[in-house]
Order: C-alpha cells, then structure tokens, then sequence
C-alpha cells in the first residue's frame, strides 16, 4: 500500500523503521498547520494498529511554550 505525497510533502527517513512512511504536510483540517502523516505503517499490509512504534524521537522535550 503505497501512497503518493501531497506536493507540500516530505517524506522523514528514518532507519530504525524501514516499513514505516511518515510524511510532514500542512493539514486539511483548518486551523491546524503542519502534521505528521502515517503513509504506510509497520504490519505487512501497511496499516499500523494501537501501539505500534511509528517513530522515535531524540530532540528536547518542553513542557512550557518557548518564548
């Protein structure tokens, strides 16, 4: 199950998941800016179920707006 990315779209590459396709693109619900997309997930088939690893992240974490 491939899908193909919206113009605005890139695609994340990450190792740790080879099955896994994310992609980062502004969102069709309004008001809510740029998400993170599941294109393809981990099972066979593509699809993702409750509590599969999407992604890890190592950034740092804030628990209060950056001002």
């Amino acid at each position: 199950m491939t899908n193909s990315l919206p113009d605005d779209a890139r695609e994340i590459p990450h190792s740790q998941m080879p099955n896994v396709q994310l992609r980062i693109g502004q969102s069709t619900i309004e008001g809510a800016g740029t998400g993170l997309f599941l294109m393809s997930g981990p099972q066979s088939d593509g699809t993702a179920r409750a509590r599969d690893r999407l992604g890890t992240y190592e950034g740092a974490r804030y628990t209060e707006p950056d001002t």
